[in-house]
């Protein structure tokens, strides 16, 4: 019988299993799912106030599938503003993240779609240093459609001019976690970084600087650094388009009253998040400081006329908060079929499918499905992200056809193995593929 051979193919951003001696070309088609993430600072947030229906309508006008807010107060405020305007916006729709009360008022919380995506951890960040300042929280977490992980950090750093050297030290201990993190990992830092100036800030630089490592630098997806602050007077501020704070001039609830004046908010990525061919990019044109036209420095959002928004949603935004929320989209590569041609000693052969895992973020237990061309030997292991064997599901003689294998997240001691990210890898003669599977109990 001539000998034949056969491919794996399972699309995730873009993988090709490519033989040893590249004699056969590919043809590959990837569709995206786009998700949009908001962060806000809701201004001690509570639940004990009317702001509820300026909120619901902000959420409801957005449509964000993620959300990380600060100065949520307490757990009070968590799950009021769970219950009462994302529940009312789309009920049975949001889920929440691991709720952190840490011992400083007005804390960071997250919440996302159940539907697009899978929740893994919370932890914290030990960047308190000082009296009344919070640790960084991070979430890792999962999108379901395409089984991409990825990691978010909410931050709500000191406040006020003069506290320069206390927002170095905790940006420069984010810092150094998140160079620990792997290269050209996917990680997105958002919150209220309460910065004035690129030029008088070192924190700033401590993120988004070089240095000896660059696993953990930070980009601005926009690339608008400077001296954001405007002094009191300007009217024709350089970065008034990019402005959050503060939407009021008048002394109502709490919060700031300076106008339109500092960009104090932001949505800041990873290198490979700006990365065009990564599996997780940045959606040019995306990124904006929501109700903000770029016409009102110095002034409340809601002074004369606005042309980013109607004038129900900028009075919204005046009256929710004194900070405006920032939003940008992103990219998630999308599983999708594929079909592949291999050329040998001039014979085009059609290959073969992966089907891939399902369900992938799975609890129990998994079943891939793979079809075979001919006979063969085939090789099905389960290694951790340190390439560490965990499990041998499959190292045998096969007929061609359709076939299962299943994973039942045990290793090879049959012992329960944790939460996590771990790789699969399948061989066949001169084939090999590599790629994600998510466990989340």
């Amino acid at each position: 019988m001539k000998n034949r051979l056969y491919l794996f193919v399972l699309l995730a951003s873009s993988n090709i299993i490519i033989s040893k001696d590249k004699n056969f070309a590919t043809i590959s088609q990837n569709s995206l799912s786009q998700e949009k993430f908001m962060t806000y600072n809701v201004l001690n947030y509570d639940g004990d106030n009317d702001r509820d229906s300026y909120f619901i309508e902000i959420i409801n006008e957005t449509e964000p599938s993620i959300i990380i807010l600060q100065e949520i107060n307490g757990i009070e405020g968590f799950f009021s503003f769970y219950d009462n305007i994302l529940n009312v916006v789309h009920p049975n729709t949001w889920d929440y993240a691991d709720f952190i009360d840490q011992s400083a008022s007005d804390d960071i919380a997250l919440f996302y779609k159940s539907e697009n995506f899978s929740f893994i951890s919370t932890s914290e960040i030990y960047t308190a240093q000082t009296n009344g300042t919070r640790n960084v929280v991070e979430w890792i977490m999962v999108h379901n459609a395409t089984s991409i992980l990825f990691n978010l950090y909410g931050v709500h750093f000191k406040a006020n001019s003069g506290y320069e050297e206390q927002r170095r030290i905790e940006m420069t201990i984010l810092r150094y976690y998140l160079n620990g993190l792997p290269e050209q990992s996917n990680f997105i830092v958002a919150g209220d970084f309460n910065i004035y100036n690129a030029s008088t800030e070192p924190g700033f630089d401590a993120i988004t600087g070089a240095g000896t490592n660059t696993n953990g630098q930070l980009f601005d997806p926009i690339n608008m650094i400077g001296d954001w602050h405007a002094n009191v007077g300007e009217t024709d501020c350089e970065y008034a388009s990019i402005h959050t704070q503060s939407t009021r001039v008048s002394s109502f609830g709490g919060g700031a009253t300076g106008g339109m004046d500092d960009r104090f908010d932001w949505i800041l990525v990873s290198a490979a998040i700006l990365d065009e061919d990564n599996d997780l990019k940045y959606i040019d044109g995306t990124y904006l400081s929501y109700g903000n036209d770029g016409n009102h420095c110095n002034q409340a959002i809601n002074n004369g006329d606005n042309t980013a928004v109607s004038q129900s949603i900028v009075n919204s935004l005046h009256e929710a908060s004194d900070h405006l929320p920032v939003i940008a989209s992103f990219y998630f590569v999308e599983p999708d079929t594929i079909t592949a041609s291999i050329k040998l000693d001039n014979e085009e052969l059609v290959a073969a499918k992966l089907h891939g895992w399902f369900p992938n973020p799975f609890n129990i237990i998994t079943t891939m499905k793979y079809d075979l061309l001919d006979d063969g030997w085939v090789k099905i292991i389960i290694y951790d992200m340190m390439g560490r064997l965990v499990k041998t599901l499959l190292n045998s003689y096969q007929t061609a056809g359709s076939k299962y294998i299943r994973w039942n997240a045990t290793n090879d001691r049959n012992e329960p193995v944790p939460s996590g990210l771990y790789l699969y890898t399948i061989e066949s003669g001169k084939f090999r593929h590599m790629n994600k599977i998510v466990l989340l109990k």
